[in-house]
């Protein structure tokens, strides 16, 4: 008999009050409305929060968090944004959610979760009062201390179906802590950069280490661990989000200077009619999601739809539509399996830019649905950037718009730069914010580009730092509904600024505008290791890889994912990622010292640390040193940053 899985964890259940009767005054006014609260608001919010839905029903939802405090601060955010949504509308049509949180022991089954503890969380779900949230004591003493909020004990409830009485608490807030503001439009008030500050009790060498930061000009991939090599080596290839006519204040550019799509009614192959309704929501929450990144012109269902049933060149599509680019695939039903195959294609040439085919069962056939459409939306993205790059430089010199500009500073940054090529895209963002000064991509990409050259020596750390900084803070302050600079300049923030909390918030801001980001979750498991906070990094890593596993650059998210477990404490889990890394990207430098590390404190295999040593090393063309490398590693954590120099003194590498 196989054994039963079970692991502790967060339920949340969310449940609209009087659904009946929303139901009975307006059907599709109330469906419409709740699908886009689901969209618009709970989805990015447990996204952001790093939750799973774990099943959505008529009128409410079941979710997951691997943490307590994530959890209650998702429920909170989503009441007062809920709170804000409601203020414009009739009391009769608005609608207003209950919620129950509870900490437990849980019955894993599939994608599916059972057990009391779920039963709990639904039960005091009914127990909570309409707009507010009820948790249990378990919920109440693990947030404790560690979120902006207040407690008033209900006693021990009896709920109905468990046999002993709950102890419960109502959570209650003040708006001033939770503005809807922030978490909707605004990203946080930048303070002045500082370095990064080592406190408590590290060593001497450790401490040194970081006050050479700022002094040193040295070749600086040499040290940096994933967070860094994550930002420059995937900067080229970021999803392109810039500007918004809201972020602008001008006319929105023409759809020649952005790039634009349709999506095609998908064909239904298998032969049911019946089946007709899943190709057409499966279009409808592909076009929803596209919609939301802020640089795609994307052509509303009810053009895209004129096409369906016939047969038709994508090249007529893209004349009479106006658009570069369109989406088109089918599906097919076959007793309990369902496949889904799409295609990218460019209009003005008819080549397939990229095609994919995905199978599941139709028992779970709306998780497949959510789950295949973050899946498209997600691999679009990067293709139809490396389309654009490529019509970019193709264009005349003299005819360059601000985004043509930035496009070609992208080709310069990736995948492999040289001091010229790097100058070379500084010059064309300069160009770039002059034509559009309010072009905030351009200045996280600018704030990316002065960390490459701050990795290979070719600037000093103080010019680096300084104008570093300086993009990356108006990359975040003009574009706070742009999810590339929100994560681009995000990092910047956290690595130049040394303020890793902030520069989080803005990463978290870009996922909640764009769930779908790969690069988002990557940059946020970056900086969440920065920060100690290791088992979430794991957790942005991991969606990264779900989103896209046939992304180009895994290799990064292989690396990135190898630094918490390192600093975890799992070195065969380390040396298993940086290994995969290197696979995709032998000399792949972050890769190489985590590897060459964990190989150090996993202690058994002294001969293939090292060979790791010498791959390290011929992996370089000058002499490195202990110090060297912890002056450079983004670490905050004391304890991480001795680990690793632990793990160094174990392979021999020189203290200076």
């Amino acid at each position: 008999m196989a054994r039963e899985q079970r692991r502790l964890a967060a339920i949340l259940d969310a449940d609209v009050v009087g659904y009946s009767r929303l139901m009975g005054r307006d059907e599709s006014g109330t469906v419409s409305r709740l699908r886009d609260h689901r969209v618009r608001h709970l989805e990015p919010l447990v996204a952001r929060h790093a939750g799973r839905i774990v099943k959505l029903t008529g009128d409410g939802a079941l979710i997951e968090f691997a943490s307590a405090v994530d959890a209650l601060a998702a429920a909170i955010e989503f009441q007062q944004t809920m709170l804000e949504a409601n203020r414009r509308r009739p009391d009769d049509m608005a609608i207003v959610f209950r919620i129950g949180l509870h900490l437990g022991d849980v019955i894993v089954d599939g994608d599916d979760l059972y057990g009391d503890d779920v039963n709990i969380a639904a039960r005091l779900q009914e127990q909570a009062p309409a707009g507010g949230i009820l948790v249990s004591r378990t919920v109440r003493e693990a947030v404790a201390g560690r979120v902006k909020a207040s407690f008033e004990d209900r006693g021990g409830l009896a709920l109905k179906n468990i046999e002993r009485p709950i102890p419960a608490f109502g959570v209650m807030w003040d708006e001033r802590d939770w503005p809807v503001a922030s978490l909707v439009a605004g990203v946080p008030v930048m303070d002045p950069p500082v370095g990064i500050a080592v406190a408590g009790n590290a060593s001497a060498s450790t401490d040194a280490s970081m006050h050479a930061f700022r002094r040193r000009r040295i070749p600086i991939w040499v040290a940096v661990g994933s967070a860094v090599g994550i930002l420059l080596a995937g900067a080229g290839y970021l999803a392109f989000a810039s500007r918004s006519p809201s972020a602008t204040g001008r006319v929105a550019p023409s759809q020649s200077d952005r790039p634009s799509i349709a999506v095609l009614a998908f064909r239904n192959l298998s032969g049911d009619p019946e089946r007709e309704y899943f190709a057409d929501g499966m279009v409808e929450d592909i076009i929803a999601t596209l919609s939301r990144i802020p640089n795609f012109v994307v052509i509303a269902r009810s053009s895209s739809y004129s096409y369906k049933g016939r047969s038709v060149d994508v090249r007529q599509v893209g004349s009479e539509l106006g658009v570069r680019y369109v989406v088109d695939g089918s599906i097919r039903i076959a007793a309990s399996t369902l496949r889904i195959s799409c295609v990218l294609i460019d209009t003005t040439s008819g080549k397939h830019i990229w095609s994919e085919r995905y199978e599941g069962t139709v028992e779970n056939v709306f998780d497949l649905q959510d789950r295949i459409t973050s899946s498209i939306v997600a691999t679009i993205q990067p293709e139809v950037q490396r389309a654009e790059i490529a019509r970019a430089q193709a264009k005349p010199t003299d005819n360059l718009s601000a985004y043509d500009l930035y496009l070609r500073a992208l080709a310069a940054i990736s995948p492999e730069p040289t001091e010229s090529s790097i100058n070379e895209a500084l010059t064309l963002l300069e160009r770039a914010t002059a034509a559009d000064p309010r072009f905030a991509a351009a200045y996280g990409l600018m704030a990316s580009a002065h960390l490459n050259r701050l990795m290979r020596g070719w600037v000093s750390s103080d010019e680096a730092f300084a104008r570093g900084y300086e993009a990356a803070k108006t990359a975040v302050e003009i574009g706070n509904d742009d999810p590339v600079a929100l994560a681009l300049g995000g990092f910047g923030i956290a690595y130049f600024g040394g303020r890793p909390e902030q520069g989080l918030a803005c990463i978290e801001r870009a996922l909640t505008l764009n769930p779908n980001y790969i690069w988002g979750w990557r940059l946020g498991g970056a900086v969440s290791w920065m920060t100690g906070k290791h088992e979430k990094s794991i957790r942005y890593y991991e969606r990264a890889m779900q989103l896209s596993p046939r992304d180009h650059q895994l290799f990064e998210s292989y690396a990135g994912i190898a630094y918490p477990y390192f600093f975890l404490g799992q070195y065969k889990q380390a040396i298993h990622w940086s290994e995969r890394a290197l696979q995709e990207k032998p000399r792949y430098v972050p890769a190489l010292l985590l590897r060459l590390a964990a190989l150090a404190m996993e202690g058994s295999h002294p001969g293939e640390m090292q060979e790791a040593l010498q791959q390290y090393k011929s992996a370089l063309h000058f002499s490195v040193s202990i110090m060297g490398v912890l002056s450079l590693l983004p670490a905050h954590s004391p304890s991480d940053r001795e680990l690793f120099a632990a793990a160094l003194r174990k392979t021999g590498l020189p203290e200076q």
